[in-house]
């Protein structure tokens, strides 16, 4: 993923978008919900436009009309405990300032009347809890999402740092609410799977990265014992009703007005 990243140009990024959304439509998804990081140059410097990738975006949205819900992503660490980032990750980073400063820029390019904006805490490994309080508090409504439990690696170093597990972390530390969409949230305990649905969250499941470990299937069958839920994240199942394709319904979220897949 990174060796291809390192040379995507902001016309290519436009582009593969256009050409992603176009294939969304044409299975019957009318919005996306775009998890997006990579927003700088490839020296990892911005480009005179912070915003310039997140206005690509936002151009091949309204090229093909699908709804757009822009997700810009707050990446600043390598690892739990504030690691350094590699070099590979430097076109995803960005300061509170810097972030701050991309969602006005990305606020003001968002004219359309069907699209809108949120925020993604990439992970807790990518930010401290310090910087996602600060997030948190400047983004007072609109979707929330973030990474969380996808890896049991993942869950044994949060384990290390913050002394428990991300979804734990996160039910103890933010309000999770229906606003919040927790992507995987796949390596839980029963206990954290019934506060996680309680709460209305969204447990956005990727079907391809949970096929390689086996893991969506029992997560789909952990959440169905407590509400049912619904998936943004694929998952997606025919509704012959309707003639399209609907999102699976695991989680006891309200429906939102389109069906909505992320892209991370």
């Amino acid at each position: 993923m990174y060796r291809f990243l390192r040379l995507l140009t902001p016309d290519d990024v436009e582009a593969i978008a256009a050409f992603a959304y176009m294939q969304m439509l044409e299975t019957g998804f009318t919005a996306v919900g775009e998890f997006h990081y990579l927003h700088h140059d490839f020296d990892g410097g911005p480009y005179a436009d912070p915003a310039e990738m997140a206005t690509r975006i936002a151009a091949a949205a309204a090229a093909t009309g699908i709804g757009l819900t822009l997700l810009p992503a707050l990446y600043r660490y390598g690892g739990f405990g504030g690691a350094a980032p590699n070099q590979a990750q430097k076109r995803f980073l960005n300061s509170p300032e810097s972030y701050a400063a991309l969602l006005a820029r990305t606020r003001a390019i968002l004219a359309a009347p069907d699209a809108r904006i949120g925020i993604a805490l990439h992970s807790l490994r990518a930010v401290t809890p310090e910087i996602l309080r600060e997030a948190l508090a400047a983004h007072h409504d609109g979707p929330i999402h973030i990474h969380a439990a996808e890896q049991t690696k993942e869950v044994a170093d949060c384990i290390a740092a913050l002394k428990t597990t991300p979804v734990a972390w996160l039910m103890d530390n933010a309000n999770v609410d229906p606003r919040w969409c927790l992507i995987h949230a796949t390596h839980m305990t029963e206990d954290e799977t019934r506060r996680l649905a309680r709460t209305g969250a969204v447990a956005g499941l990727c079907p391809l990265t949970e096929a390689s470990s086996a893991t969506a299937s029992s997560a789909a069958r952990n959440f169905s014992r407590g509400r049912p839920l619904r998936c943004r994240h694929g998952f997606q199942h025919p509704d012959r009703r309707r003639g399209r394709t609907a999102p699976a319904r695991i989680f006891a979220a309200p429906a939102p007005p389109h069906p909505q897949r992320v892209r991370a």
